[in-house]
């Protein structure tokens, strides 16, 4: 027999959709555990599903990551994991490791909130900015109370439900914040709204963060020049 090009190419489309159908069913058609409903969302990294949880009755998103868990999505994972749960930030319900990919069963929320500006036909009202910015404020609050900083908050990272409540996605680039208490000290200071009350350079100089750099790097002003 003879495979022309053409027909190869066939043969691994063909074969790529068998393994692709295999896979949706062993990830989200198990019996006992979910039902795959439709696709979300497609990209270069992985896919994102949805499904119906069989055990618990909700709707879930699943993430399919193609080839494992990349560093962004484990930092992801740690960030969602170590936090405790708030109603502004998305939930990470399980994360399960299935076949040769590995996906993320979140919580599913209808909406981000550039799809929902760019299909909504009328202007948002007051009080619903009022509303939307209060939860964001919160969710924000919320991370840094608990040292996380977002790094890429934006309309497409902010998830918006049936409700109209607000949730914090895509921790891929987030962390821990590098500046201590006197370090936020400075930065506030620096960037005081009111020039009359910002920090003068001889005053930032002998600010404690200075102070604490040296003791920590071990290092003084005259020994490091």
């Amino acid at each position: 027999m003879i495979i022309t090009p053409s027909c190869s190419n066939t043969m691994i489309s063909v074969i790529s959709l068998i393994v692709s159908a295999a896979k949706k069913n062993m990830i989200c058609g198990k019996a006992d555990k979910y039902e795959y409903m439709d696709t979300i969302s497609h990209g270069s990294y992985g896919t994102v599903y949805r499904a119906y949880d069989k055990r618990t009755g909700q709707i879930v998103a699943l993430k399919e990551e193609f080839n494992g868990l990349s560093t962004s999505t484990l930092r992801e994972i740690a960030i969602l994991k170590s936090l405790p749960q708030h109603p502004a930030i998305v939930k990470i319900e399980v994360v399960r490791d299935d076949w040769d990919c590995v996906f993320i069963v979140m919580e599913h929320v209808e909406n981000d909130l550039a799809r929902f500006m760019a299909v909504r036909r009328q202007p948002l009202c007051p009080n619903e900015v009022k509303c939307m910015m209060k939860l964001l404020l919160e969710g924000v609050k919320f991370l840094h109370e608990n040292g996380v900083m977002h790094r890429d908050l934006k309309p497409s990272n902010i998830l918006i439900n049936k409700k109209g409540e607000l949730k914090i996605c895509d921790f891929a680039i987030s962390g821990a914040p590098l500046l201590t208490e006197l370090g936020f000290d400075l930065m506030k200071k620096l960037l005081e709204y009111d020039p009359t009350k910002r920090i003068t350079a001889e005053a930032a100089l002998n600010h404690g963060w200075f102070k604490e750099l040296d003791a920590s790097s071990g290092l003084t002003q005259g020994n490091s020049t």
